[in-house]
């Protein structure tokens, strides 16, 4: 499945949502929900949602994690009026789990970027390698012989 990030007008946007996404009656008209974007607002970014930033907006994720998250199959949009910045970065690595994205947007879903405001988008940062030990010698027994060999590792970490 193809993942898609696409950079659009609001008018556009509605556009295509009406007629592509969202097939109604002739006489229906396509009315997306528009939430502001907020420090409130959970992982999971709602289908069929327009989300404003007014204004400048800096989130982190906890560790490991995505700030924000665009299902399969779901159509999302986020508004950056002029102006305002939206700054997101992804939760770091641990060692035990890997780093985030700011938006992670899977497979079949569609995230629209649209306004004429800024996206800083980080990913979290790799974690350290866990401490490792200095290699030694080896020994190898081959048949009647012992052969010794010396050599080391390098310390990991």
């Amino acid at each position: 499945m193809k993942t898609t990030v696409k950079r659009s007008s609001l008018a556009s946007l509605l556009s295509l949502l009406s007629l592509v996404v969202f097939p109604l009656a002739a006489n229906a008209r396509f009315s997306p929900t528009h939430l502001e974007l907020t420090g409130g607002t959970g992982t999971d970014l709602q289908n069929n949602t327009i989300y404003d930033v007014s204004a400048d907006l800096t989130l982190s994720a906890e560790a490991g994690a995505s700030k924000f998250r665009v299902l399969g199959g779901n159509v999302v949009a986020i508004n950056i009026k002029k102006g305002a910045t939206l700054t997101l970065k992804g939760g770091d690595a641990t060692g035990s789990t890997g780093a985030g994205a700011a938006i992670s947007v899977a497979p079949g879903a569609t995230l629209y970027l649209m306004g004429e405001g800024t996206l800083v988008a980080t990913g979290g940062s790799a974690g350290n390698g866990n401490a490792g030990s200095t290699g030694g010698n080896g020994n190898v027994i081959d048949g009647d012989d012992d052969h010794g060999y010396s050599g080391g590792g390098g310390t990991g970490g």
